[in-house]
């Protein structure tokens, strides 16, 4: 019977240390995976860092360009005003062509009448 008692103690010994191999495992096993987890972690946290400095970067691109825009925008109706302005100098021009034709023609026919005039003085003598 003793050796029974000794044959059945070294196998719960067996068994614990068996356990203990077991637990040990799971610990080391966990402990890689927390690990692992831990440098997931760390690469999701860079990551969001990456993408909230793209996002600042595109806010501030969205920023810029909205205010070029109205830059634009204003520049665009600088230009219309120029444009309606210039319109209105070419209209000015036309008409002070045309009514330099209209004196050109005049002030020809009255040197013709001033002419025809002298001549018949002459004439006249």
């Amino acid at each position: 019977m003793g050796n029974q008692l000794k044959q059945e103690a070294l196998l719960e010994r067996t068994k614990s240390s068996g356990t203990e191999g077991k637990v040990e495992e799971e610990r080391e096993d966990l402990d890689r995976e927390s690990e692992v987890m831990n440098k997931e972690k760390l690469d999701f946290d860079l990551i969001r860092s990456d993408i909230l400095k793209q996002r600042d970067m595109l806010e501030q691109q969205r920023q810029d360009i909205k205010e070029e825009r109205e830059k634009l925008e204003v520049t665009k109706t600088d230009l219309q005003v120029l444009k309606e302005h210039e319109k209105i100098q070419f209209d000015e021009i036309n008409k002070d062509k045309a009514n330099i034709k209209d004196l050109t023609l005049h002030l020809h026919t009255e040197k013709d009448k001033l002419e025809n005039i002298m001549s018949m003085i002459v004439f006249k003598t």
